[in-house]
């Protein structure tokens, strides 16, 4: 295995987080369907949780139509859930969750955070997470869709003022606040990841 200053492998993809669901505002659906077009017309594989439904759907469908290139990613016992109709692209099932997270990490070098819930704001956590302990080091944008994630930034200050996180981990992210996939995609093309604040050495390992 050998050891490296950054223990995931990262692939050039974009990876989504979203909503299996389709929410309440329409034009969050939209901005999924904007999404996928956007990564598909750059040439960049989209990398996903597999579903086919909600706003992940959106995605999908979208980059499907674009002629994109599609990594779906998904645990078995999740398909009955999240999947109707058959899978997009190049499929890899799992069998935990923790694993799904690792597979897609190993496939991206992009992150970009679309509306949804608890299981989108999970990947999104783990990412910040990994990313602060040098672990994993994508770039992170938020399509911030009728400022749908100012709460969750309300929140982060929140934590900076208690002092269990630092005022730093606004530099890690990229925000496009008019809801525009083309106008994210241009800030993350442009934006450098800054270091970790935790310069620590991984072991490489396959994520299972």
């Amino acid at each position: 295995a050998g050891t490296s200053q950054c223990a995931q492998a990262s692939g050039d993809g974009i990876l989504v987080f979203c909503g299996a669901r389709n929410g309440k505002n329409p034009a969050n659906v939209e901005a999924g369907t904007s999404t996928g077009t956007a990564i598909a017309k750059r040439g960049r594989t989209l990398v996903y949780g597999g579903g086919t439904v909600g706003i992940m759907g959106a995605v999908v469908t979208a980059a499907l139509a674009a002629k994109g290139q599609i990594r779906s990613v998904i645990p078995r016992s999740m398909i009955a859930r999240e999947v109707s109709g058959e899978m997009q692209g190049d499929v890899t099932y799992t069998h935990t969750m923790a694993q799904r997270k690792s597979v897609m990490f190993s496939f991206s070098n992009t992150v970009i955070v679309l509306p949804g819930g608890l299981g989108t704001f999970d990947e999104l956590l783990e990412t910040i997470t990994l990313l602060q302990l040098n672990a994993y080091r994508p770039k992170i944008g938020f399509l911030n869709i009728g400022n749908f994630f100012e709460a969750f930034f309300v929140f982060l200050r929140h934590l900076i003022s208690e002092g269990y996180v630092e005022e730093h981990i606004f530099d890690f992210f990229v925000v496009e606040n008019s809801g525009n996939a083309e106008a994210l995609l241009d800030k993350l093309d442009a934006f450098t990841v800054p270091a970790s604040p935790a310069q620590l050495t991984w072991t490489l390992a396959k994520p299972f």
